[in-house]
């Protein structure tokens, strides 16, 4: 065996390591910050829990052990202690900045996005909204537990007595939830029986929110053995699952060899299951799954004694019937494989990390082509938002990557994330936050097909991070710290964006009073709106849908089609007069703004 081994290792150097074909980002940049220790520690540890500030860009939210919860600007290099606290032993940071640390395993401590007075609650959250909203969901017994920014504000009975039951939310709508109910049978030499429940309503069973609150989707029994068996949700990373993606673990718990565990996935919400992994005892080989961009990602481990690793990345979009064999990162060859898995961005799902010995790898296309940007950096996590980051330690110093231009993998087609908003045009999935404004304010005549998934994004506006959704019209924005909910949704000021170098040119001077009969002046940019436009602007939303007009009419080539048009720039948009369309409900058109910009990225071709 030892000889096998190293004639494979000779074989393995002989052959030449594939060339990454993908241009290098620019290098690391130390942080002036330390952390306790460069890994975990003990139980308790001196270990730091680390995470994005994902509202503000530039900055770190950590859980200093016996210190407390401290923020650090990588910007300016300072840090300002936010809360004292004690020990910390998980947490982490929701799609809103509320930060949730724990110190025991019934409950957890909530932290307001810019500090303050925290808020423990019991039972601790075990499932979190994916859909930029706060909503989190805990579990104790068979009530479920739902709460918003913080704090626990109502159970719901399930059906499941005598049950142990298991949560998780699925996609990007945070009422979509999942519940994995296992019984257990009372002689434990029959085998128990596990069910796949799915409620639309998060499990909330009042009559105004519509639909059945709890639907079957599929059973089995399992046998098992010393306690078991041990069955659970396996999570899929930080990246949204294409909707009705489940993954569950199957533990047997039978002692010693004999014991053989299961993975399953489902893409079809539960109702059937594929295998896709097994493991056994002693066994050096071993697989991990995430959701990417295009479906179902494997990363797959195999060792063997006294040899070289081999591991390998494949892609499933079919609910891992199939797999597509993905390209491999050049690494040397080591006796044995010591690194962590791969890590996925959630605001860019094709673009993956890789640590390793040998340094750092990254893949900006679902793992296809990868890179190597620097020696190894430890403890990886992607900014949450654009532009995308990546934050690493150099032994006990932070330090942060520029990802860079990510280029058409933005807007290229994705499955559904879904059920509901899926445009098979696109290949993009309206988020259910943005759904509701969609289809109450015009939807595809006014606003396009949706041109990217729902992401957080820096707002060159005001600095802050937004989940953000571009459309063939015009961008979407969420803005929950508005009270009012007709508020909660904004139009982006894509007309300002793409106009900020024109500001020089005649029809962008602003005057100081009106200039002819029939005209609605503003002198917040003074300019003014007439005939056509003035009616439109009106009769469709005004100044909370388009802004103020920041140019006067003129003519203006379309880009999507070489046609002149009469033009005027507002602030969120550009109206194109169609005398084709007079007297129709099209004589006015909403520029083709959001198009526009994902071309000026370099997202769209």
């Amino acid at each position: 065996m030892r000889h096998l081994s190293l004639l494979l290792l000779l074989v393995t150097l002989l052959i030449p390591p594939a060339r990454p074909t993908q241009a290098q980002p620019s290098g690391w940049r130390d942080t002036p910050f330390r952390l306790t220790s460069s890994g975990a520690g003990d139980r308790y540890g001196s270990f730091d829990y680390t995470c994005w500030d994902p509202l503000s860009p530039g900055q770190l939210l950590v859980a200093e052990n016996g210190v407390g919860i401290a923020r650090y600007d990588l910007r300016s290099g300072s840090r300002t202690l936010l809360t004292p606290h004690g020990r910390f032993n998980r947490g982490g940071c929701s799609e809103t900045g509320w930060l949730y640390w724990g110190e025991q395993t019934t409950d957890m401590i909530a932290f307001p996005p810019n500090g303050g007075e925290s808020t423990r609650i019991s039972p601790a959250p075990v499932a979190f909204a994916t859909n930029g909203s706060d909503t989190f969901y805990g579990m104790r017994d068979t009530t479920i537990y739902a709460g918003t920014a913080g704090a626990i504000t109502e159970y719901r009975a399930t059906p499941f007595a005598g049950a142990k039951v298991a949560l998780q939310v699925s996609g990007p709508d945070a009422k979509a939830l999942y519940a994995l109910v296992i019984y257990r049978n009372a002689d434990p030499a029959r085998p128990a029986r596990y069910e796949i429940w799915f409620s639309p309503t998060g499990g909330d069973t009042k009559p105004n929110t519509g639909g059945a609150p709890w639907e079957l989707r599929s059973s089995a029994e399992v046998g098992g053995s010393y306690g078991g068996p041990y069955i659970r949700f396996v999570g899929l990373g930080e990246a949204l699952a294409p909707v009705g993606t489940l993954m569950l673990h199957i533990d047997p718990g039978y002692p010693g060899s004999s014991n053989a565990t299961h993975t399953l996935l489902s893409n079809d919400g539960g109702r059937t299951f594929n295998p896709v992994a097994e493991g056994a005892m002693g066994s050096l080989s071993y697989d991990t799954f995430y959701a990417v961009r295009d479906g179902v990602m494997r990363f797959s481990v195999s060792t063997a004694p006294y040899g070289p690793r081999y591991f390998s990345f494949s892609l499933s979009n079919d609910g891992g019937k199939s797999w597509q064999a993905l390209g491999n990162p050049a690494l040397p060859v080591t006796p044995e494989w010591n690194s962590p898995p791969p890590v996925i961005a959630r605001a860019a799902p094709q673009v993956i990390a890789l640590e390793d010995v040998s340094g750092t790898y990254l893949s900006t296309d679902s793992g296809q082509h990868w890179a190597r940007v620097g020696d190894q950096r430890g403890e990886l996590q992607f900014s949450p938002y654009l532009p995308l980051q990546l934050l690493g330690r150099n032994g006990t110093t932070l330090s942060v990557l520029d990802v860079g231009n990510l280029g058409t993998g933005m807007t290229v087609a994705r499955p559904a994330s879904c059920d509901q908003g899926y445009a098979p045009e696109t290949g993009q999935t309206i988020s259910p936050l943005f759904m509701a404004y969609w289809q109450q304010n015009g939807g595809l005549a006014r606003f396009g097909y949706p041109r990217s998934a729902a992401f957080r994004e820096v707002n060159a506006a005001d600095g802050r991070a937004y989940l953000t959704q571009y459309f063939e019209r015009a961008r979407f924005e969420y803005h929950p710290e508005n009270r009012g909910p007709q508020y909660q949704v904004l139009l982006g000021l894509l007309g300002n964006e793409r106009t900020v170098e024109r500001r020089g040119e005649g029809p962008f001077l602003p005057k100081a009073a009106p200039s002819g009969a029939g005209e609605r002046f503003f002198p917040e940019t003074g300019h003014a709106i007439r005939n056509s436009f003035r009616a439109y602007w009106e009769r469709n939303g005004g100044l909370a849908v388009y802004g103020y007009p920041i140019s006067d009419e003129f003519t203006e080539t379309n880009p999507e089609d070489g046609q002149p048009y009469v033009v005027q720039y507002f602030e969120r948009n550009r109206f194109e007069y169609h005398p084709e369309h007079v007297g129709t409900a099209y004589e006015v058109l909403l520029g083709l703004l959001g198009n526009d910009l994902l071309r000026a990225k370099g997202w769209l071709e």
